[in-house]
C-alpha cells in the first residue's frame, strides 16, 4: 500500500474545489459548535434545548454530518453559542487574470470571426449587386472600445 500526501483532506477524496471548499466551511463550523458543546457539558437533549433543535439534530451536528447542514444553518447556531463567525474573501490574482486573458482573447478570436463573416456576406451582396468593393476594417485601439462597439452593434 502506497503512502500518498495531499495538501488538503479533500484532494484524498478526488473533491472538487468549489464543493471543497464548502465542505470545509461547514466542518470548521460544526468543530467550533461541538467544541461549544463539549465547553459547557451539555448533554445532545440539553444542547437541543439550548438551540431550538431536536436532539437528533445535534446527534448529526457532533457525529459530523456535514451534508445535513447548510452554512446558514451553522451560522444561525454559531451567533445563538456566542461564536463569532467573519468571512475572509480574496482572490487569486494570477489564476483570475491569467482567465480573464484567455477569455478576452476567446472574444477577439469570434468578433474577429463574425467581422470577417459579416464582411464577406457584405462583400458577396456587394458583387451581386454590381457597387463597388469597399470593404471597412474596424481597429480598435483598445478592448474597451471595442465592447463598446459591440454593445452599439446590439443596439442597432
Amino acid at each position: 500500500m502506497a503512502n500518498n500526501t495531499y495538501d488538503d483532506i479533500w484532494d484524498a477524496f478526488n473533491i472538487k474545489p468549489d464543493k471543497a471548499k464548502s465542505l470545509d466551511i461547514r466542518s470548521d463550523l460544526m468543530i467550533e459548535l461541538t467544541d461549544f458543546i463539549e465547553d459547557k457539558g451539555f448533554t445532545q437533549k440539553k444542547a437541543a434545548a439550548f438551540f431550538g433543535v431536536s436532539q437528533p439534530r445535534i446527534s448529526n451536528l457532533v457525529h459530523g454530518r456535514l451534508s445535513l447542514f447548510t452554512i446558514d444553518f451553522l451560522v444561525e447556531l454559531c451567533v445563538k453559542a456566542g461564536i463569532n463567525v467573519d468571512v475572509s474573501i480574496s482572490r487569486k490574482t494570477e489564476e483570475v487574470v491569467e482567465i480573464t486573458e484567455e477569455l478576452e482573447r476567446e472574444v477577439i478570436v469570434e468578433n474577429s470571426r463574425e467581422l470577417l463573416s459579416s464582411q464577406t456576406q457584405s462583400e458577396t451582396y456587394n458583387n451581386q449587386s454590381n457597387s463597388s468593393n469597399n470593404s471597412m476594417f474596424l481597429y480598435f485601439s483598445s478592448q474597451t472600445d471595442m465592447r463598446k462597439f459591440m454593445r452599439i452593434g446590439e443596439l442597432v
